[in-house]
């Protein structure tokens, strides 16, 4: 029996149940979804493994300044003339967990030789500050307001005893390090304008009295 609908009512009703099939069809549901979920997924990974990074690297430069610091306080650094730029070289070195031997076996001169390691030592700024008493120490920062990085203004040949002090002084050295990873991030504003994370460790002591100590 041949159909009495009209060609406009047969192309309705073919598209009608054409959509009802394709309501029913459940085929790719889960390439749907998982497009759905990839997104916030993703990010919520590549977020922990950022912070991770931020962490390995900021404890990395919280031990390169516990261990060069150490120096000053000691009077290591300034019984042995060291200078401005040979204490951050020792900072950065470090920071990157160097030995002062090689895998070889031979001696490694932390001070002036710089490896290759995740703390890049040209991104690093050393402040020092000496005063008498502890009220007249005053932070240091780390990211001028203009906001560029701030950079040391200090001749890295100086002697750093004219800069760290001597016995029975109070010390403050800071460490600045500006984070070029942050760059690659978009859409979050982080400290300088380059979009640079700059990080800063700062400790601060009174050095002991130390006539004639010796050290590395």
């Amino acid at each position: 029996m041949r159909s009495m609908l009209s060609p406009a009512a047969r192309l309705r009703a073919n598209i009608f149940s054409k959509i009802v099939r394709l309501g029913r069809n459940e085929d790719g549901t889960t390439a749907i979804e998982f497009a759905a979920v990839a997104a916030p997924f993703f990010m919520f990974v590549f977020g922990i493994i950022g912070i991770s990074m931020h962490y390995f690297v900021m404890n990395s430069i919280e031990k390169g300044m516990d261990q060069a610091s150490r120096l000053i306080r000691t009077g290591q650094a300034q019984t042995n003339n060291y200078t401005v730029g040979e204490f951050r070289n020792y900072l950065c070195n470090k920071a990157n967990s160097r030995a002062s031997v090689d895998p070889n076996g031979d001696a490694v001169d932390l001070k002036t030789d710089l490896g290759d390691g995740h703390i890049k030592c040209g991104d690093l700024e050393i402040f020092l500050q000496k005063k008498t008493k502890w009220e007249d120490v005053q932070p240091e920062p780390c990211v001028n307001v203009d906001g560029t990085k701030r950079v040391n203004s200090t001749n890295e040949s100086d002697p750093l005893a004219s800069h760290a002090g001597t016995e029975s002084d109070v010390v403050l050295v800071t460490a600045c390090y500006e984070w070029q990873f942050t760059k690659r991030i978009p859409f979050l504003k982080f400290d300088t304008n380059e979009n640079a994370m700059v990080m800063q460790s700062a400790t601060a002591f009174r050095t002991e009295p130390y006539a004639g100590t010796s050290g590395p």
